[in-house]
């Protein structure tokens, strides 16, 4: 909750979304609106509109989502599992220095894993319910996935999960026991959601500028060398998210055993969820669905795995639980560590008023000073007319200068770290 008190922490993705959500507040055609899909700046939008249109109103949407987030996956995930396995993803996924940064942040992670989760708990009410009970869990599951899937377009790895949910709830089931062929008619039915699951994907993905831009780099790289370079990438992703540390904060030479690590737990994820198949859960047919969109995704930020992060945690805790005893503590013991350096990093952050310019961002640094009237410093990047207007358009006291903000201008995006 400290965190509610931190000056506006923008990135490249925070500052096109708030441009987006402007452009729609202000009745004029939305800023980049190409670049995202529109549920979340609608969200920032509506916030904006009712008064709550600040850092702490950005903040709390976050830790709001986060809370109805990991609530629907610990439910999921004891019904699923177990009880002790949903606790132990569940204060992971709370320790993760993921969840701890980027809940300080407007991105679209963080709301997509609430609906998300909340989608997969309908699922699996679904596939356990009464007759009359699992249709309506699927209307919401389908609710949710939409909601999703307008904030995320990664978040259509839903699908397999309610064709795998539909499936297996009572009405399909009394089908397949009236029916000779039951065998047949669901090896037909899984066949048929896959191909349906993969058209509607392909369309989506394809004809979006990710998509754009992924067949631009496989065509340049080739089928071999796209794939090892966004494994590469995953890997190190992983590696961050489980050691909970992260690489910057490395020694360069790590990088190579990060990512053999990270590397064995991405296939591990795979195996853990593809290991139940003849009993697949709606969990693990969108845990699948949503690694094999990542295992081509050509960008690297761990908090891409946000959106299934206890869902990730469990993955890892299941290979975790047959190791030793001490090898578990002494994981522990460095994930524990972790989060308590995370929480003093950023609430170190949030609590230092005038220098949080130079703490924050090298690269937004001139930009807090300009709206806080510091002097800027020449061997920083020159301020950002966009940022600048943000910052005044939604910071604080603490370093908002000007009640009457400038129209925001596109963002460089050459001048900021992607």
């Amino acid at each position: 909750m400290l965190q509610l008190a931190s000056p506006l922490r923008l990135q490249t993705d925070s500052i096109y979304l708030h441009s987006i959500a402007i452009g729609l507040l202000e009745n004029r055609e939305p800023e980049l609106s190409v670049q995202f899909w529109p549920g979340f700046p609608c969200i920032l939008a509506f916030l904006e509109a009712i008064g709550l249109g600040t850092s702490a109103g950005f903040i709390g949407l976050n830790l709001l989502c986060i809370s109805v987030g990991l609530t629907a996956a610990w439910y999921l995930i004891a019904a699923d599992d177990s009880d002790s396995m949903a606790w132990a993803s569940i204060m992971a996924s709370l320790g993760s220095w993921l969840l701890i940064k980027f809940c300080t942040i407007a991105l679209t992670d963080i709301p997509c894993m609430a609906f998300s989760m909340l989608a997969l708990h309908y699922c699996t009410r679904a596939t356990k319910g009464s007759r009359r009970s699992a249709v309506a869990d699927l209307m919401a599951a389908v609710l949710c996935t939409a909601a999703a899937c307008s904030i995320r377009p990664n978040a259509i790895a839903l699908l397999p999960a309610i064709g795998v949910a539909t499936l297996s709830t009572p009405q399909f089931r009394d089908i397949q026991a009236r029916l000779q062929s039951a065998n047949s008619m669901v090896a037909t039915g899984i066949g048929a959601t896959t191909l349906l699951v993969g058209l509607v994907t392909a369309a989506t993905l394809l004809g979006s500028r990710y998509g754009r831009e992924l067949l631009t780099s496989l065509g340049s790289e080739g089928v071999y060398n796209f794939l090892l370079s966004t494994i590469s990438l995953r890997s190190l992703d992983c590696a961050e998210t489980l050691i909970n540390i992260p690489m910057r904060f490395l020694p360069d030479s790590a990088s190579t055993l990060l990512v053999l690590l990270g590397g064995i737990a991405f296939l591990w994820l795979f195996v853990s969820a593809g290991s139940r198949i003849r009993r697949l859960l709606p969990s693990d047919a969108y845990l699948l669905a949503f690694l094999a969109i990542l295992a081509v995704w050509p960008y690297r930020d761990p908090r891409f795995l946000i959106p299934a992060l206890p869902l990730v945690f469990r993955g890892w805790f299941l290979a975790l639980s047959r190791c030793p005893r001490l090898a578990i503590n002494y994981y522990a013991v460095v994930f524990i560590a972790g989060t308590a350096a995370a929480l003093i990093y950023s609430s170190a952050i949030t609590l230092s008023g005038s220098t949080f310019a130079s703490r924050y961002s090298r690269e937004l640094a001139n930009s807090y000073r300009l709206t806080a009237s510091q002097a800027l410093v020449d061997s920083d990047p020159p301020p950002l007319p966009t940022a600048v207007a943000m910052i005044r358009r939604y910071g604080d006291s603490r370093i908002n200068s000007s009640a009457s903000p400038p129209r925001p201008s596109r963002p460089d995006k050459d001048s900021l770290e992607r």
